[in-house]
């Protein structure tokens, strides 16, 4: 690849986006490159490093991953709250790219990770608004793009980035998001709707549905696993096999990234085990991703009466 003089690396990076004949956008999970797919619209296709059946807090970035990286002329991610080990190669291979870290994002809820293998009371609807302050969210639930409501603000926060560095398309930016969070607002109201009346007992391979449970009034009984990267001491697992009987529960919800394991062994007559995906990382990326992932989720809870 040919490597351009110093001077001219240093011009570029303050050309607008529309300017730059070389410009890439990098997300890092399928969610977030849905959102800013819908967003670009008419301009643009972002790429997305961490998808397939991978577990993002577990992970070592391939040649073709880490290329990405070094192209890219805007990075839109998470943050290190989801994924620490990529804060490192953004820094390191993405040092002329502009980054947009959203779980800093204005108007962003955080929610603070549960502790134990068993939920007690009921879903907890304060929220925690954080303005890019600074806070340490170490402790907090990292699957904030669960909450549409997260997924509203994102949008904004992508669609004012873009414009920034592309103000030629900043109508188009605009337009999109404007449409974004009109389709958010009716799959807000579709959900919504479907867990109307309905009271789902259900447990969790890991804990990661915070976000998705308090945004719609439900409430898992418990997860076998803290997170998909620690996997449950004896005691856990003892802990949730006293819930599957004292409490009733319908399902057993096995993500993806996390295979059958323990929770197979949990499997009865009374109980039905059903496959989810938080990451969206079985689905077709693109424009559709988000909504089909909320939807396909809200579906297979809804069922564990």
């Amino acid at each position: 690849m040919r490597v351009l003089p110093p001077a001219v690396l240093f011009l570029l990076a303050w050309l607008p986006f529309s300017a730059r004949a070389d410009l890439a956008v990098v997300t890092d999970i399928p969610p977030v490159q849905s959102l800013v797919a819908q967003v670009m619209d008419g301009v643009g296709e972002p790429g997305v490093l961490l998808s397939g059946t991978v577990s993002v807090h577990d992970f070592a970035l391939r040649p073709s991953q880490a290329g990405q990286l070094q192209e890219a002329g805007l990075v839109v991610w998470v943050g290190p709250a989801l994924t620490p080990q990529l804060q490192a190669a953004v820094a390191t291979l993405s040092r002329d790219a502009h980054v947009l870290v959203l779980q800093d994002a204005p108007g962003v809820t955080h929610r603070e990770a549960r502790e134990g293998a068993v939920f007690a009371g009921e879903p907890d609807t304060d929220h925690d608004h954080d303005h890019g302050d600074g806070h340490d969210h170490s402790g907090d639930d990292p699957h904030l793009w669960l909450d549409p409501e997260n997924a509203k603000a994102w949008v904004q926060e992508i669609a004012r980035t873009l414009s920034t560095y592309d103000p030629e398309n900043s109508a188009i930016y605009a337009e999109n998001a404007a449409a974004a969070i009109e389709d958010l607002d009716r799959l807000q109201s579709k959900l919504t709707g479907l867990f109307s009346g309905v009271s789902p007992s259900f447990v969790i391979s890991h804990d990661s549905m915070v976000h998705f449970e308090q945004s719609f009034g439900i409430s898992a009984v418990g997860a076998l696993a803290e997170s998909d990267a620690v996997a449950p001491g004896p005691k856990r697992v003892a802990e949730i096999r006293a819930a599957l009987e004292s409490e009733g529960v319908a399902c057993l919800l096995v993500d993806v990234a996390d295979g059958p394991g323990l929770m197979s062994s949990l499997v009865s007559e009374k109980r039905n085990l059903i496959e989810i995906d938080v990451l969206g990382s079985t689905l077709q990326t693109g424009p559709g991703l988000y909504g089909e992932l909320l939807e396909r989720l809200a579906m297979a809870i809804a069922v564990c009466e």
